[in-house]
């Protein structure tokens, strides 16, 4: 699969959840320094009615990114499709996705579950008072066969990068599915099998 890109505009707190991976990095655009996130704790604040995003960093410290309703809502689609295309080899035939809606469906709640079953404790990601913050106006999606990477930019040359394998974006839309339950927001844009599989308070994960 050719690499993909696109870009999403936007015009009481839930228990934190933290993912750390290895990160591969995504290129800035001009001269804007891409933040190379490290680590996510992601959350609900209901002061600021959005999900608060701390970010671990590689030596420049932790940061925050603040999601609305508005602008996850345009992103969470595009994040399940990646997902709904991805190839699963199953044992005796063949690694292409199965014909069946219903095969589909349940291919997904077992691949979803495994995932959200992989999740590991781990401490938060806590920004200090000082630490740079900034409401997301933006987020630019790239992905490729095995990778899918998103850009949460602000105003100028504000941006941070993520890059996901499907095991760990299968983990952080589990997460943010349950900061999405606890906001209260509109369920409409999650489809059955992650709304089944959700991250269970306190889980953590690093891969």
């Amino acid at each position: 699969m050719p690499p993909l890109s696109s870009s999403v505009h936007g015009s009481c707190r839930s228990f934190p959840v933290t993912q750390g991976w290895e990160t591969e990095g995504i290129a800035g655009i001009l001269s804007t320094v891409v933040i190379k996130l490290q680590r996510l704790t992601t959350e609900y604040d209901c002061i600021e009615d959005r999900v608060k995003i701390s970010g671990e960093t590689r030596g420049d410290g932790p940061i925050v990114l603040w999601l609305t309703n508005r602008l996850a809502t345009r992103t969470v689609p595009q994040l399940l499709r990646w997902l709904e295309n991805q190839a699963a080899p199953i044992a005796g035939s063949s690694s292409t996705l199965p014909a069946s809606p219903a095969a589909r469906r349940e291919l997904q709640n077992f691949a979803q579950a495994a995932a959200v079953a992989e999740l590991k404790q781990r401490e938060p990601v806590v920004a200090t008072a000082g630490a740079s913050s900034w409401i997301v106006k933006a987020i630019d999606i790239s992905a490729t066969r095995s990778r899918i990477g998103m850009t949460f930019r602000g105003d100028r040359d504000q941006a941070a990068s993520v890059s996901f394998d499907a095991t760990a974006l299968r983990q952080w839309l589990s997460i943010l599915h349950r900061a999405w339950s606890a906001a209260q927001w509109p369920p409409l844009v999650w489809p059955d099998w992650v709304e089944r599989a959700t991250a269970p308070p306190h889980d953590v994960v690093r891969h």
